[in-house]
């Protein structure tokens, strides 16, 4: 098993409606995020100055630090800054997630457990939704809990895991506001990952888990304002559900 508090949780999050930030916050709480052994450090980053009420609320209830901004944001600046903040913390992973979700059961040891079974030097960035439910069942039959995610197919980072070295080299790179495919699309991170995948590894993977540990709230993408198909992940199991480690699994004759 891995150290104790070796995950740090960051956050971008902007004022728009409808607004699920403080609901997802709840959801991470209902779900032990704050209790969990794996937690490191939450770290919230605001596209702007504006002291939304919801988010004043949040921060007196919550424990998170909280990173404002002296002026507006792209959405990939303000996504990249969340995952550079993390980057510099001493914990060797960063799970990024988006402020519009809802999470399996202890949702922290979920993930940390899951990252002890199947993280390994192949695979750079791991996925915690995805939206290609045939697949992820198909493997769930298999009796696996992981799917190879193509590179080509990555869209969505409602709930992605980075170690802290790639989470900063990915975060400078959102930063930098690239073009994709040839457009300016500074909402558009997610296609952002793939290019960044192939420049900085010549073979890096992406692996997600199965099922989905996260659900998409809402109808509206905080990636893509403009998307009307934001990705829905129905493999997830509900919140009562959580991943059970291989390490841990009971043997009865």
């Amino acid at each position: 098993m891995s150290a104790l508090a070796d995950i740090a949780v960051v956050m971008p999050t902007c004022d728009r409606t409808p607004s699920y930030f403080v609901e997802t916050l709840y959801n991470l709480q209902r779900a032990g995020l704050w209790a969990s052994p794996r937690f490191h450090s939450f770290t919230i980053c605001r596209d702007d100055v504006d002291d939304n009420r919801d988010h004043v609320t949040v921060m007196e209830m919550f424990s998170v630090r909280v990173r404002g901004s002296a002026s507006a944001l792209l959405p990939c600046e303000n996504a990249g800054r969340a995952l550079v903040c993390g980057s510099l913390l001493p914990a060797p992973w960063v799970l990024y997630l988006e402020d519009d979700i809802d999470v399996c059961a202890d949702f922290l040891d979920s993930v940390g457990d899951w990252l002890d079974d199947h993280a390994n030097p192949a695979h750079r960035v791991y996925a915690f939704g995805a939206a290609y439910t045939p697949q992820i069942e198909a493997e769930i039959a298999r009796g696996s809990s992981a799917w190879e995610y193509p590179v080509h197919a990555f869209y969505g980072t409602q709930a992605i895991a980075l170690r802290a070295e790639d989470a900063r080299s990915l975060g400078e790179y959102w930063q930098s506001n690239p073009m994709v495919r040839g457009v300016s699309a500074p909402g558009q991170y997610d296609l952002m990952l793939q290019d960044w995948l192939r420049n900085r590894y010549a073979d890096g993977r992406i692996l997600a888990s199965c099922p989905s540990m996260v659900a998409h709230l809402g109808h509206q993408s905080s990636i893509r304002p403009e998307d009307p198909s934001p990705p829905v992940f129905d493999s997830w199991r509900g919140r009562d559900w959580r991943y059970m480690s291989h390490s841990r699994a009971i043997l009865v004759p």
